[in-house]
């Protein structure tokens, strides 16, 4: 009896077709029709691949994703044409959905293109590397499987037009890295997570996330992202521009930043966010533009901030911001509130919260402008607190 086992790799085709040509004519038609008439193979070079797997295991397409990426479905631009399987090393200028809804991956600069790697990874290298894809109009799952490991992020993919390593093209001195699967996926149970989870690690990705140090830019401007995960940052130490101008946040996790030193833009621009969690900044020193034009923002907790040194523009263009706590820079030794607080809402109590702390905090020498927007002005407590930065040096404006 022939026994003709599947393969997943294109050089050994041609020995399972001379094998199953000895064993029967029948399995040579056989062959025939699943090559010519469904175009399906073991995907490198027989059209749409639609899965690949062992018998009984876990189909990722059983869930219906509006797209999927594996990494053994990428194309590379050869001398015989763009639909050719890359092999180790070579540029990837397409990367082919697996859905069945033909929403392939491209990209056409060769200077942002990928590297396919021996590993079978799809390798984002530097600060321009992506792969572009259409809009496309609904809600729903992203799952990103790396060498960081498995992320899922809950998105709106109206604004999603392209992708790399965990979402964002990387900041040079942070390569983005190698990258396995990439889907998204009506919204997915808990239990779902786990048997995609489970696929992605049996594809390569990483079985555990783990973050490198520098966060810088990883996720800024992935305006699709509408939740983000509870992910373990504890050893993180830069998180700037990691989340700027993500709009689509309208609340963020209880990430544990203890270690994170600089904050720098960490969270500029998202708009979405109406309030803020009471993360663990005390080791934090830069907090320059953290929540600048966070235009939602209402309300801000009680942050330790004793390690803060640069305070330049922080809550600028927080029009929405009205409560600010009491006594949050009594340790603080920064001197550089330069525009920190420049055209926010702020009642008459939270201008004075910020004026008494700051003098609290007795440093000499420093600037801090509240004008503008609707800020209130001072009481009287307030203009005392003013006055006595004044004359230990500062230059303090107020409305």
């Amino acid at each position: 009896m022939c026994v003709c086992q599947r393969s997943p790799r294109t050089k050994d085709m041609n020995k399972i077709a001379n094998h199953i040509m000895r064993c029967s004519p029948v399995a040579v038609v056989l062959l025939w029709l699943l090559v010519c008439c469904t175009g399906r193979g073991q995907g490198m070079g027989f059209g749409n691949i639609a899965y690949t797997g062992a018998a009984g295991a876990f189909n990722p397409l059983s869930l219906n994703p509006y797209y999927l990426f594996v990494s053994y479905r990428v194309t590379a631009m050869t001398s015989t044409g763009p639909d050719v399987p890359a092999v180790a090393g070579q540029a990837v200028v397409a990367w082919r959905d697996i859905s069945g809804n033909a929403r392939d991956g491209t990209q056409g600069t060769a200077a942002d293109q990928p590297l396919f790697t021996t590993g079978s990874a799809v390798d984002f290298v530097d600060t321009t590397d992506l792969m572009q894809i259409a809009s496309y109009g609904v809600a729903g799952t992203m799952v990103v499987g790396t060498e960081y490991g498995v992320i899922f992020y809950e998105v709106n993919s109206t604004a999603f037009t392209d992708f790399s390593a965990l979402g964002r093209r990387a900041y040079p001195s942070n390569p983005a890295g190698e990258m396995f699967v990439f889907g998204m996926f009506p919204t997915l149970t808990a239990g779902q997570k786990a048997q995609v989870e489970a696929y992605c690690v049996s594809r390569g990705a990483a079985a555990s996330v783990v973050l490198p140090a520098d966060l810088t830019f990883f996720w800024r401007d992935r305006n699709e992202i509408t939740s983000f995960p509870l992910l373990g940052t504890g050893s993180v130490t830069v998180f700037s521009y990691a989340w700027g101008f993500c709009t689509g946040l309208t609340s963020f996790p209880m990430l544990d930043v203890s270690s994170g030193t600089s904050f720098f833009t960490a969270w500029q621009g998202c708009s979405g966010l109406t309030t803020f969690p009471l993360l663990d900044t005390s080791s934090g020193t830069n907090f320059g533009y953290a929540w600048n034009d966070c235009t939602g923002l209402v309300s801000f907790p009680s942050l330790n901030l004793s390690s803060a040194t640069y305070m330049s523009r922080t809550w600028k263009g927080c029009s929405s911001l009205t409560t600010f706590p009491a006594n949050m820079f009594d340790a603080c030794i920064a001197t550089d509130y330069y525009d920190a607080f420049l055209n926010c809402a702020l009642t008459q109590t939270s201008v004075d919260n910020i004026l008494i702390s700051i003098d609290t905090a007795g440093q000499s020498g420093g600037t801090l402008n509240m004008t503008g927007g609707t800020s209130a002005a001072p009481s009287a407590a307030g203009v005392t607190a003013k006055n006595n930065l004044i004359g230990r040096g500062w230059t303090v404006t107020t409305n």
